[in-house]
């Protein structure tokens, strides 16, 4: 990185370690956030590379409602930052208060990009920053929705499929109530960690293969479905194995199971892509 750029961008650097530095005890402590450390590396890769794409656009904004306009996102996101930083020390790090403090990282961030390049250019920045929320813990309301949103789809649709497959099964709360047992749909279980870790291969892998947001939407939603298919192939693989061997031989083969699903998931993940940007290269040519 070369000294005019680390000059240029000189105010983004430094919230951006601001944020760093206020993450790094959720990604060393909380095992669900270990990833963060990979995700900042990712998201610095993706704004590298998107930086060679518009770096020949450099300019020096002029105008007076131009400048306006930059020290109104400057000084908005100033403010945000320095209420952020009086909530965290009388209450704490809460989860919730990052996003409102990455909020305010952003429009300095913002604000100093259109500084410099056009305001066209926003999209090749835009992609890493949604990128880079994965590193935030969710806050406990969003948690908690999404996780009995996942466990109450889960468990019902299992039970369906039990019973279309002759298996005597009855969903009760975020249970599977089978003739030997019960079998639990744990947070664990929900499925959440496969959603998050899908989103992230589509967004990453979205951004390598492809130049336009509408492409890589659908490979998001594509990534939606196979994760919560995945995570529904594992819990009926759970419940059949429950009913016919006993709950005991579940200990047995859920973690190979996991590992085996987990690989399978980005491997269908990669495939999509591959072949969606193929079909849209013959679909063109054509």
């Amino acid at each position: 990185m070369s000294f005019k750029l680390i000059n240029v961008h000189f105010k983004s650097l430094i919230s951006i370690f601001y944020v760093i530095w206020n993450l790094t005890y959720y990604w060393a402590n909380d095992k669900d956030l270990h990833f963060g450390f990979l995700i900042l590396f990712l998201c610095g890769y993706m704004v590298y590379d998107s930086y060679v794409k518009y770096r020949n656009s450099y300019r020096k904004l002029v105008g007076f409602v131009n400048l306006l306009n930059i020290n109104l996102l400057y000084i908005s996101g100033l403010i945000i930052i320095s209420y952020f930083q009086l909530y965290k020390y009388s209450t704490g790090l809460r989860p919730f208060s990052l996003y409102f403090m990455l909020f305010g990282v952003y429009l300095i961030i913002i604000s100093e990009f259109i500084s410099y390049y056009p305001s066209k250019y926003l999209k090749f920045i835009i992609l890493p920053m949604f990128f880079f929320l994965f590193s935030l813990p969710l806050p406990s309301l969003v948690l908690h929705y999404i996780t009995d949103l996942l466990k109450s789809l889960i468990s019902v649709t299992v039970v369906e499929i039990l019973n279309i497959l002759g298996i005597v099964a009855e969903p009760v709360g975020y249970t599977i109530v089978l003739t030997n047992g019960v079998l639990g749909v744990e947070e664990a279980c929900s499925g959440l960690r496969s959603l998050q870790s899908s989103l992230m291969l589509a967004i990453f892998f979205g951004y390598l293969y492809f130049t336009n947001y509408v492409s890589i939407f659908i490979v998001l939603v594509y990534s939606i479905i196979i994760a919560v298919f995945i995570n529904l192939i594992r819990t009926l693989t759970l419940s059949i194995t429950a009913e016919k061997l006993g709950l005991e031989k579940i200990n047995e083969i859920h973690d190979v199971l996991g590992y085996i699903l987990m690989i399978l998931n980005i491997l269908l993940i990669i495939v999509f892509v591959i072949n969606f940007k193929a079909f849209l290269s013959n679909f063109k040519s054509n």
